[in-house]
């Protein structure tokens, strides 16, 4: 393009010469167009590199002035693609980037919403399961045992069926309470929530399994999302089940804090932590996905010990509950 430009006013006639050194330009657009402002820049300067040459055997501008206007306005038309291209092949960069980002989100949700499904599935089957074999069974002994005192003629079979009959009703009542615990804690419901950690430490006797426990519960306010305070129920009792199972551990510390839009559950101890290979089992990974469902993050550390950190957004709308 360069000799181009420059040959054609050797051969061609005055009055058109100076048109033709628009060809100039040309290696401008191709260069700021594959290489941004840097070959802009580069395209530029061999042009005037080219033109000064020319200018010197005879060839091209005899006006100075207009040399330097036209050097001017080739070095700034390259300078001024250069950037313009740089720039949209930057942004047209970053939206492939945020596509490809947001199309891997999309996969992951799908992906959380069948497990989701799956996971809802497996748990009306186990309830079905244990209504059949433990409460649908017991009933039926029940009507067994509420015959035979129809029938029965002795007192003491009478008292023996009536007694039978207060045992599978107590199996019965407690099965039902172990149900509901599953489904919904009912500390949640009847106690504060910082009422209803402390309940759930209780439950696990650190004191009588040796470990002592530190709750550094630093909330001023209760979450107000239904959603989020059964969620941080849920994960401390599995990490507290995960502890007393398999860290042998001899402490734990709890700290539950709001650090800025986030609540932050942490929970150390100092066990025998966890191998690599270990890091997707003890239900860490739906622990994780959980976590995820509700824009927040959990994280593993596992260097002397064990310590997770789950941060948790507080802007969840309020849930019916």
């Amino acid at each position: 393009f360069f000799i181009i430009g420059i040959g054609t006013q050797m051969v061609l006639s005055p009055e058109i010469e100076r048109l033709l050194l628009i060809v100039v330009f040309l290696p401008n657009v191709v260069m700021a167009w594959k290489f941004g402002w840097q070959g802009g820049v580069l395209s530029g300067l061999l042009g005037s590199m080219m033109i000064t040459i020319a200018r010197q055997v005879g060839v091209g501008f005899s006006n100075l002035v207009e040399l330097e206007i036209f050097l001017a306005t080739q070095a700034l038309l390259g300078i001024g693609l250069g950037i313009a291209i740089s720039r949209q092949q930057h942004l047209a960069q970053n939206l492939h980037h945020y596509r490809q980002r947001l199309e891997a989100e999309l996969a992951a949700r799908r992906a959380l919403a069948e497990k989701l499904i799956h996971t809802e599935e497996d748990t009306r089957k186990s309830l079905a399961r244990e209504l059949h074999d433990e409460i649908g069974q017991n009933i039926t002994a029940i009507q067994i045992q509420s015959q035979l005192v129809k029938r029965a003629r002795d007192p003491a079979q009478t008292q023996a069926a009536a007694s039978q009959i207060n045992d599978l009703a107590r199996r019965i009542h407690h099965s039902t309470r172990q149900l509901l615990r599953q489904l919904r804690p009912p500390a949640l419901d009847e106690l504060s929530f910082k009422e209803a950690l402390h309940h759930l430490l209780n439950e696990f006797a650190f004191a009588e399994r040796g470990i002592r426990c530190r709750f550094d519960y630093r909330l001023t306010a209760t979450p107000e999302s239904e959603t989020v305070r059964f969620t941080l129920y849920r994960l401390l009792q599995e990490l507290l089940n995960n502890v007393c199972k398999h860290a042998d551990a001899s402490e734990v510390a709890i700290a539950l804090f709001q650090q800025g839009a986030l609540l932050r559950l942490e929970v150390k101890d100092n066990g025998i932590g966890l191998r690599a290979d270990q890091m997707a089992g003890f239900g860490i990974q739906g622990m994780r996905e959980r976590v995820s469902a509700l824009g927040g993050e959990l994280t593993l550390e596992s260097q002397r010990g064990t310590r997770v950190i789950v941060n948790l957004p507080t802007n969840l709308q309020q849930t019916a509950g």
